[in-house]
């Protein structure tokens, strides 16, 4: 959106009491200008997302402004005397002269600073776009990043799980189990002598039948005989349940910025750096949330009256039930308006 005020006219005979001129983009219309405000602005222009303003109670050298939402109401006569004009204003220019209005207003809500644990945030484009950067660089940087850390510390639980698998399989290499029901003494000896040099426990080999014989070979144990044969056990064989598989965790290095309300850079926790983010993000997407309900009411309007009459700066979050949701949320932030 372009327009244009001038709060005094001037003629070829002079000044004319309490008319002004507006402009929006290349039509101009005369206005009663006596009740604009403020009383000592002399002319306001508005291009695209910011506007200038100038007084006449000092030197000429305009103050930017960023909120649309006093003017609304100059846009509003604006609309209803060109409405009147020949040709008149149609139902898709009155559209969108009030859509322009939103998109001013949600540009400049997203962009105001954003107070979180005392100090206050930047929040223009530029300034999202190296906060998010900052993050970035600390989670995969070099050995000590929040990625390689944690890298390194799956690559030590799976370390810490094989050697138990590992210590398991072990235990099952180095027994045996022979079927009792058809060999005999003489048999399971050879057999366990010639298996390994490493000697093997004394049992008593039972006369009885049972199901297997377990053998396995302890060190230091004596070599066995014909009627002596080991059995097996577990003692050299560690439980799983008693061993401690434990990771210390990874944690990034503070991110070095210098909020608005700071005359130095200062070192900002990660954990609180990323909470601001994903604060802002929140508070970007519900002011999203009231521009596209704003647009999409202004579209279904299907008169030019009902469009000029629609009020572009209701419901806006952080004002009312936004920032109730955002302290809600983030009970230690509080929003800028």
């Amino acid at each position: 959106m372009h327009f244009t005020i001038i709060r005094d006219v001037r003629d070829k005979n002079g000044h004319i009491p309490g008319m002004g001129l507006m402009s929006v983009d290349n039509e101009t219309v005369m206005l009663n200008t006596s009740r604009f405000k403020p009383p000592n602005a002399s002319i306001v222009t508005w291009a695209g997302n910011r506007g200038l303003i100038q007084y006449n109670d000092r030197p000429e050298v305009r103050k930017p402004v960023t909120d649309i939402s006093p003017y609304q109401s100059w846009v509003d006569r604006f609309m209803t005397v060109v409405a009147d004009a020949d040709p008149p204003l149609n139902l898709e220019q009155a559209k969108q002269l009030k859509i322009d209005m939103v998109e001013a207003l949600y540009d400049d809500n997203r962009k105001k600073p954003f107070i979180y644990l005392s100090n206050e945030y930047e929040c223009t484009d530029e300034a999202i776009a190296y906060m998010g950067a900052a993050l970035a660089v600390v989670t995969g940087d070099g050995s000590t990043g929040l990625a390689n850390q944690i890298n390194a510390g799956l690559i030590n639980l799976v370390g810490q799980v094989n050697g138990v698998i590992g210590a398991i399989n072990t235990g099952i290499t180095n027994s045996v189990v022979f079927p009792n029901n058809n060999t005999t003494a003489t048999t399971i000896a050879n057999l366990v002598n010639n298996w390994a040099t490493t000697s093997l426990m004394y049992g008593t080999l039972q006369a009885t039948v049972t199901p297997y014989y377990y053998m396995y070979r302890p060190s230091g144990a004596m070599p066995v005989s014909a009627g002596t044969v080991g059995y097996m056990g577990w003692s050299n064989v560690p439980l799983v349940m008693d061993v401690t598989i434990a990771w210390s965790g990874a944690s990034a290095a503070p991110i070095s910025w210098q909020p608005l309300n700071s005359a130095t850079m200062i070192d900002i926790p990660f954990v609180t750096f990323s909470a601001v983010v994903k604060a802002i993000v929140a508070r970007r997407n519900e002011l999203n949330l009231d521009r596209q309900r704003h647009k999409r009411a202004i579209n279904l309007l299907t008169t030019v009256a009902a469009v000029i009459a629609y009020d572009v700066t209701d419901g806006w979050p952080f004002t009312r039930r936004g920032a109730l949701a955002a302290i809600e949320q983030h009970d230690t932030a509080r929003f800028v308006t």
